[in-house]
């Protein structure tokens, strides 16, 4: 599912999200950006879903070199899917 970023009005939010300050590693909390809020939202746990082995690791000979990753199962090949195991 992919997320598309709408012409609205910039109404700020009363939500603040912590984020390190790159140079002293302090932790300050800022309003979130636009690329936080959208890799939060498709994730299970946001819906109230507890979710385990959606990647698997896998392993591909490119050039004679191993390159190894982890690939995203469908749904239904995840090892573990547990739908309104909290309140979302």
């Amino acid at each position: 599912m992919a997320l598309v970023r709408l012409p609205v009005p910039y109404v700020p939010l009363p939500l603040q999200m912590p984020t390190r300050d790159p140079a002293t590693q302090e932790v300050r909390w800022e309003a979130p950006h636009y690329s936080i809020v959208s890799s939060l939202l498709p994730q299970p746990l946001y819906a109230g879903a507890y979710a385990y082995g959606r990647r698997e690791p896998r392993a591909v000979l490119v050039d004679g070199q191993v390159r190894r990753g982890l690939h995203r199962r469908a749904q239904d090949a995840w090892l573990v899917c547990l739908r309104d195991h909290h309140p979302a």
